[in-house]
């Protein structure tokens, strides 16, 4: 829907009232995640409070525990340095529209 919308100028308000409606609304974090999403697609930037998207803006959140971890090897697939793909977002390879490779698991 966004992509579909020709002025630059009414996709970042349509956006920012998406965002403003929800930020008071407990629990809304993969929607967050989707919202940054399409917002990065955008070259927008927002400031979202779930902490994938903390990772995303390059802040170091606590997403999981892992003192409890004694295998060096699983320590090292839970590292969260390693779970964002950087060069994309770098390069800015999304397009606004998400097509169904990135979200669906089971492709045809």
């Amino acid at each position: 829907l966004i992509d579909s919308i020709e002025c630059l100028d009414h996709r970042i308000w349509l956006i920012d009232k998406i965002i403003e409606k929800f930020s008071h609304i407990p629990n809304t974090g993969i929607m967050e995640i989707w919202l940054q999403r399409i917002a990065i697609s955008q070259s927008m930037e927002y400031d979202f409070g779930e902490s994938l998207c903390k990772l995303v803006q390059g802040k170091k959140p606590r997403i999981w525990k892992k003192k409890c971890i004694k295998d060096a090897n699983l320590k090292k697939a839970v590292d969260i340095n390693s779970i964002i793909d950087t060069g994309k977002l770098e390069e800015c390879k999304m397009k606004p529209r998400i097509g169904s490779e990135e979200f669906d698991i089971f492709s045809y």
